[in-house]
């Protein structure tokens, strides 16, 4: 069984699929990277992710009991202001981000994060 793994892991490095140091709520992905954050009555989770810079980006938000001012989701310098569900998940299509810092927050600035891209 080690060996099952130690052979999949190194077919996988061969390939140039990343085997580990995936930053929590990012997707590996050879072309489009997917981030997914929930979105609960606490705010965010994770506040802050890091994707490769050059690839297309879907953010994927996963609403848990959703209310306030948290269901309206801004992302000011991507032009995208929605108005998510109280549970169920939203994608959004961010394009190509340039290297640099997409600051999220909801819709009265309490609650925020960043997409760092780079």
């Amino acid at each position: 069984m080690v060996l099952g793994g130690y052979t999949v892991t190194g077919g996988l490095a061969v390939a140039g699929e990343p085997t580990d140091g995936v930053p929590p709520g990012v997707a590996p992905s050879r072309s489009r990277q997917t981030v997914e954050i929930t979105v609960s009555g606490s705010g965010y989770a994770p506040t802050e992710v890091h994707v490769p810079a050059g690839a297309p980006v879907t953010l994927i938000l996963h609403s848990r009991h959703v209310t306030g001012c948290l269901r309206g989701f801004t992302l000011a310098s991507r032009g995208v202001d929605a108005t998510l569900p109280a549970d169920g998940d939203t994608t959004l299509d961010l394009g190509v981000p340039a290297p640099g810092v997409l600051r999220y927050s909801c819709a009265m600035g309490m609650y925020s994060g960043r997409i760092m891209i780079g």
